[in-house]
C-alpha cells in the first residue's frame, strides 16, 4: 500500500481525472503515510523529535550489543538481541518509508500556492500552519532531519544487506537465499522516496517523476522476479504480485501521462482490470529452476 500510494499521490490527481474515485482511493492509501496524521506544527516537532529518539536508541542497543558481544560475558546479549531483531525488522520493513518521509517532510517547502502565485514566504506542503526558515529552530531541524536520515539509511541498509533469517523451517517463511532482492528493494524506496519528496510538487517535472518511477517499479518486480530469494515458493509469490501490483499501477501512471491532453478518463478502471490479470500471470508462471534441478543431466 506504500508504494501503491505514489501511484495516486495528490499532485497526480489531473492525471486519473476522476475526483471522486481518486480521491477515495489517495485517501485511504494516505493511512499508510504517517505524516498525514500530524498537519499541526506542534503535532509535528513532538514527533519528529520522538522518531529520532526511536532511531539513537536503536543506534544505542546496536552498540550495546556489540559490546556485550566483545565481552567475555555475552550472556547478557539475548534479551538486547532479541529487542534489536524485532525493533530493527520491523523499521526495515514497514516503517522505513513512513519514518524517513515524515522526517524529510520538514523539507518540502514552496513560496507558491497551489495556483502557482507567490506567497512571499515559504509554506510547508505537508503542515499547513508551518512556514519555513523563519527561525534558527528550523534551521536545526532541518540539520537534523538531513542528518539522522542519511544515518537511517546507513544502518537500515547494513541490516537489509546481512540481516535476515537463512534457515528453512517450517515457521519461517521468510527465510531467504540472499538478500539482493531486498537491498535493491530498499535502494528502490529510497528513490521513490526523494522523488516524491522534492519533485512531484511541480508539475513541469512530471515526465522526469512518472518515467522514473516505471522504472523503480520495473527494477523492483525484475528483481523478485529474477531472484525469487525465498525457500518458501508462497513467499515469492506473495512478494511478486505485490511488486507485479505496483508495476502495473506505475504502468497506468505513465499511460496516462502520455494521454493526458487526450479526453481519457478511464485510467483508474484500467488499474482495476489489470490487478487479476497480473495475479493470475504470476501465479501460472513455473520457476525454471526447478525444471533445471530435475533435469537428468545424464
Amino acid at each position: 500500500c506504500q508504494f501503491l500510494y505514489y501511484a495516486f499521490y495528490e499532485p497526480m490527481a489531473y492525471l486519473w481525472k476522476n475526483d471522486t474515485l481518486f480521491n477515495a482511493i489517495s485517501g485511504t492509501l494516505a493511512y499508510f503515510q504517517t505524516v498525514v496524521f500530524f498537519n499541526d506544527t506542534q503535532l509535528y516537532i513532538v514527533f519528529f523529535y520522538l522518531i529520532i529518539l526511536l532511531i539513537v536508541l536503536v543506534i544505542a542497543d546496536i552498540f550495546y550489543v556489540s559490546y556485550i558481544l566483545s565481552s567475555k560475558n555475552k550472556s547478557g546479549a539475548v534479551w538486547p538481541m532479541r529487542l534489536l531483531r524485532s525493533v530493527v525488522t520491523f523499521i526495515v520493513t514497514v516503517m522505513f518509508n513512513p519514518m524517513v518521509e515524515f522526517l524529510l517532510a520538514i523539507l518540502e517547502c514552496s513560496d507558491k500556492d497551489e495556483n502557482g502565485n507567490y506567497l512571499g514566504y515559504y509554506q510547508n506542503y505537508n503542515v499547513d500552519d508551518m512556514h519555513c526558515w523563519t527561525d534558527a529552530n528550523f534551521t536545526v531541524m532541518v540539520v537534523l532531519s538531513v542528518v539522522v536520515t542519511i544515518v537511517f539509511i546507513v544502518i537500515c541498509t547494513i541490516v537489509q544487506t546481512i540481516f535476515y533469517e537463512t534457515k528453512t523451517s517450517e515457521d519461517s517463511d521468510g527465510a531467504k537465499t540472499n538478500s539482493k532482492a531486498d537491498l535493491v528493494s530498499l535502494a528502490v524506496k529510497i528513490a521513490l522516496i526523494f522523488i516524491f519528496s522534492f519533485l512531484v510538487w511541480e508539475r513541469s517535472l512530471h515526465w522526469i517523476v512518472v518515467p522514473a518511477t516505471l522504472f523503480c517499479g520495473f527494477i523492483q518486480f525484475w528483481i523478485y522476479w529474477v531472484e525469487r530469494p525465498f525457500y518458501e515458493e508462497r513467499s515469492n509469490t506473495a512478494f511478486l504480485v505485490h511488486t507485479g501490483v505496483v508495476l502495473w499501477s506505475f504502468v497506468v501512471l505513465f499511460f496516462i501521462k502520455v494521454l493526458e491532453n487526450a479526453a481519457f478518463d478511464g485510467g483508474i478502471f484500467l488499474f482495476f482490470i489489470g490487478i487479476p490479470i497480473v495475479w493470475v500471470i504470476v501465479i501460472t508462471q513455473n520457476d525454471e529452476r526447478f525444471k533445471l534441478l530435475l533435469t537428468n543431466v545424464n
